[in-house]
């Protein structure tokens, strides 16, 4: 079985990769979309963290409920 790298490498290089990713109803993000919002996830929540914080990957997630009764 061949490595294919970390998932970082994995993610980076879908950076500039504009076809499509992800489809949901008529919204379609293409890798690079998926990647530019994850970044900008993870550099706000390295702005946010307290000094010394041990970050949570929930926290990088996408909670919203829709079409359900919450």
């Amino acid at each position: 079985m061949r490595s294919t790298g970390t998932v970082a490498e994995l993610v980076r290089r879908k950076w500039g990769d504009h076809r499509s990713a992800l489809k949901h109803g008529p919204t379609v993000l293409s890798h690079h979309e998926v990647v530019e919002g994850a970044a900008a996830r993870a550099a706000l929540l390295a702005d946010l963290r307290p000094r010394g914080g041990v970050p949570h990957p929930g926290v990088l997630l996408d909670h919203a409920v829709s079409g359900r009764n919450a």
